[in-house]
């Protein structure tokens, strides 16, 4: 039988325990530590993780954009005309260029075959101007392709031209460096 006898005009045993209806009752000071210590250990994770997010975005960011710029290149290459490709101007060094619309509409003469120092915007303010940039090495060069193709002057000539971009860039903040090469090709050859 379960007999509940009153011991303090605030206690009461119920089952051989001791029950406290104490309004004041609380945590005691080592619960408080302990959960004080559960709550660091916790936010400290939450700061290693918001960190590391951080970082990736910001390292993803630089990657796009000099991948961006690679591909820019590739793709005005690619739409350049082909005599232009495979018999390009030479600059005042004697080496040979494709030039560049940049995204603002100036050119650049981008140097095949040697590393070429570009300024990409990064961040662009609201008014139009830069608000950050990444510092962008490319290295384009022009390969005629070793398959040949018969014209339709019966004489044979490579079949396109390969175009190979190395990439590469440095994380502003990490001082690393980064690279990477894209490769795409012109053909001579019709598609239809």
């Amino acid at each position: 039988m379960n007999r509940a006898s009153a011991t303090a005009p605030n206690e009461i045993v119920y089952n051989s325990r001791l029950i406290s209806r104490n309004p004041k009752s609380g945590f005691t000071l080592i619960e408080v530590v302990y959960a004080l210590i559960i709550l660091a250990v916790l936010f400290a994770g939450l700061i290693k993780i918001s960190a590391f997010t951080k970082f990736n975005a910001e390292q993803n960011l630089y990657e796009v954009s000099a991948l961006n710029a690679a591909l820019g290149v590739i793709e005005q290459l690619k739409s350049a005309n082909y005599e232009l490709l495979t018999d390009p101007p030479t600059g005042a060094s004697g080496t040979p260029y494709f030039a560049l619309i940049t995204s603002t509409g100036t050119n650049i003469e981008l140097n095949l075959g040697t590393s070429n120092q570009l300024e990409i915007p990064i961040i662009t303010e609201a008014g139009g101007t830069t608000g950050k940039t990444l510092d962008v090495a490319l290295t384009p060069t022009l390969q005629a392709s070793t398959t040949l193709v018969e014209n339709l002057v019966n004489s044979t000539e490579a079949a396109g031209m390969w175009i190979t971009i190395y990439y590469e860039w440095q994380h502003p903040r990490t001082k690393k460096t980064h690279s990477g090469t894209l490769r795409n090709m012109v053909s001579l050859v019709s598609t239809y």
